[in-house]
């Protein structure tokens, strides 16, 4: 899976306060909240991170807006644009925001606590945030702690 060729939100990202050397990675999610080619790319790094932390480690993740396009890694044997237009079929014949939600965990590699089994026997802190100041930018927060 190859990165995505731009950041939408690189001049924000350069004028954090984050370090080069910082163990804080940002990771961008879907434009218009709809599960793209640089969601996925995110979320596949997002699961590398998980497989590579260990017991005693901390996994922290914030996720900011749209948090079902955040993670678009589909299971095996179905495509991103499968699932975007089975979820697109789902809403458009009035399926709820739980329905939807419920539909997304079963196709996703990461959704429904997905990602947290991955990262075991770490531990695992997620929560919903807002750290967005346009309706554009979509960010992931992944912060590794180790226990010294």
């Amino acid at each position: 899976m190859l990165p995505p060729q731009e950041s939408r939100n690189e001049d924000l990202i350069r004028k954090t306060l984050l370090q080069k050397d910082s163990v804080i990675k940002v990771f961008e999610g879907a434009k218009h909240n709809l599960p793209d080619e640089t969601a996925q790319f995110s979320a596949h790094e997002i699961k590398k991170i998980a497989e590579s932390v260990a017991e005693g480690d901390l996994l922290l993740v914030l996720i900011s807006g749209g948090g079902s396009a955040l993670l678009p890694l589909p299971v095996k044997d179905i495509s991103l644009a499968e699932k975007l237009l089975t979820i697109k079929a789902l809403a458009s014949s009035g399926a709820t925001i739980h329905e939807l939600n419920t539909i997304r965990k079963h196709l996703s590699q990461l959704k429904g606590g997905k990602l947290a089994e991955i990262a075991y026997p770490a531990k695992v802190l997620q929560t919903l945030i807002i750290v967005s100041n346009t309706i554009f930018m979509f960010l992931i927060w992944i912060y590794r702690c180790k226990k010294y």
